[in-house]
């Protein structure tokens, strides 16, 4: 791995360790992609494009990024049910790492709406070195209804990924148009909507008891954990104080009928067990140094989010930043190697 970098500290040019990005964006061939907006398409889609992969390594070189961990962009495999172009995603993710195999690895698409078709394509996958976990972009369209994960049909899939020991990215969504999305277009996609279709998710899991049940789960969050490192003690100490744990409802006692098991770990211990968080798209010193205090640096992850954000910014900042240098190598690639042992060739 060639990539290496170099930064300012108090006017010093000092060496940064090489970054390992986990959230990074391609377009598989046959995958049609909605863009917010057409200024969006024209700037984007030129470079989410598999013909562009030499540019991206020129500009990784130029950034210090040894690596990039490739996943097909949203919403992807979510809002799609055709098995056959969900694997040729995947193919084409393939392709790409078996190219350049110092340089890239691939999160999985998998086929969302019928858990056992993801199994099979999630077991399809991790059979191959090339890649190192799957990817789910938000809810999975099946019809007109949404399936966020949270039912009975889904506990094959769940135990399934457990037993895999790889990692789950949950990515956001566009969501699906309403009058809300009509009037409030801004908010619809990364302002707001993406970020609090994640937050929800998360929250649905666990408030089912699929993190108790499941408790080898490995799950990764993008945008600095998707406002979740801000809103644990505010969860938890809400659901403590309203009685939530009892389960006195009836949607309560039919949820915990139908699953066999209720919610005992609280958001706090779920997000230091089973959730790890990147800096894709926040390129923040008070967020970045929040979360550590939060969670601590160990579950924190370098990302980009290229090319919806841009790769040498989220360099820069990174390899600026005035924190122990021991927290700095674990961001960058420490906490990967731990996180996917299989990425630590060296």
């Amino acid at each position: 791995m060639s990539a290496s970098a170099r930064a300012k500290t108090n006017g010093v040019d000092k060496p940064t360790p090489p970054k390992i990005a986990f959230e990074e964006h391609f377009r598989p061939y046959q995958q049609k992609v909605k863009y917010p907006s057409p200024e969006v398409e024209r700037e984007i889609a030129p470079k989410l494009s598999l013909d562009e992969i030499p540019k991206r390594l020129e500009l990784m070189d130029q950034n210090g990024i040894e690596m990039q961990i490739l996943s097909h962009t949203a919403n992807g495999a979510q809002e799609i049910s055709d098995l056959d172009r969900v694997k040729s995603f995947n193919d084409d993710a393939m392709a790409v790492v078996q190219k350049y195999p110092d340089r890239f690895r691939a999160l999985a698409a998998l086929p969302l709406w019928d858990p056992e078709l993801a199994n099979k394509e999630m077991d399809r996958c991790l059979a191959h070195t090339e890649f190192v976990g799957v990817i789910s972009n938000g809810f999975q369209n099946k019809g007109d209804e949404q399936h966020w994960y949270d039912t009975p049909e889904y506990l094959t899939f769940w135990k399934h990924l457990e037993d895999s020991g790889a990692p789950i990215y949950l990515h956001p969504r566009m969501k699906l148009p309403d009058k809300f999305t009509a009037d409030y277009p801004e908010l619809a996609a990364s302002c707001m909507m993406f970020h609090t279709g994640v937050l929800e998710q998360v929250l649905r899991l666990l408030v089912c008891g699929i993190f108790d049940h499941y408790s080898g789960l490995k799950m990764i969050l993008g945008h600095m954990g998707e406002f979740l490192p801000w809103w644990i003690w505010r969860f938890d100490h809400r659901y403590e104080m309203s009685g939530w744990g009892d389960y006195s409802t009836s949607a309560q006692k039919a949820r915990r009928e139908s699953f066999g098991f209720s919610k005992e770990s609280t958001l706090n211990q779920v997000m230091h067990k089973n959730i790890w968080i990147t800096t894709s798209g926040m390129f923040s010193d008070p967020n970045l140094k929040f979360s550590i205090d939060v969670l601590g640096a160990d579950r924190l992850l370098f990302a980009t989010d290229y090319p919806y954000d841009d790769m040498t910014k989220a360099a820069d900042w990174f390899d600026n930043l005035t924190i122990d240098d021991q927290d700095k190598i674990k961001i960058a690639r420490g906490n990967a190697f731990s996180l996917i042992p299989s990425l630590c060739v060296e």
